[in-house]
């Protein structure tokens, strides 16, 4: 029982294999190397990323609050330019169909009259 001797834990070192008398060891699972935290960088970090929090959330509230007041401005002037527009155009057209009217009524008066004033003759 010997080197040569398979079943034996000689034997088994002699070969450089492994079996029931020679277990293998169980290679342990590659962790990341871990840093070391101190407090106070915990502490530091900490501060670090609520002052990033509060900030990214300010500039959405702020910029949620512009965009309610840029949108009601909007439709607030859109709607005050419409209506002038609308009051204009309006006043446009009724001025010209009133000139309208009032040059075909005269036009139609005066040939009457001077119809009239031609039978006469």
């Amino acid at each position: 029982m010997g080197k040569g001797d398979q079943r034996t834990r000689r034997g088994k070192l002699y070969r450089g294999t492994y079996g029931k008398t020679r277990r293998r060891k169980r290679k342990k699972a590659e962790q990341p190397p871990t840093a070391k935290v101190t407090a106070k960088d915990t502490a530091k970090a900490t501060a670090k990323d609520i002052a990033k929090d509060s900030a990214k959330d300010s500039a959405k509230a702020t910029a949620k609050t512009t965009a309610k007041v840029t949108a009601k401005d909007t439709a607030k002037t859109t709607a005050k330019d419409t209506a002038k527009t609308t009051a204009k155009d309006s006043a446009k057209d009724s001025a010209k169909d009133t000139a309208k009217t009032t040059a075909k009524d005269t036009a139609k008066e005066s040939a009457k009259a001077t119809a009239k004033d031609t039978a006469k003759k």
